[in-house]
């Protein structure tokens, strides 16, 4: 299952994903959208 929520905001995106897998893997970025 994966789960992706995307939010514009003053300096760039807010991403938050959340993935479940074999392996749980959280992951909340917040700023510039980048790699």
């Amino acid at each position: 299952m994966v789960e992706v929520l995307l939010q514009p905001v003053d300096n760039g995106y807010a991403i938050t994903a959340t993935i479940r897998d074999e392996k749980r893997v959280y992951v909340n970025y917040k700023g510039e959208m980048r790699k």
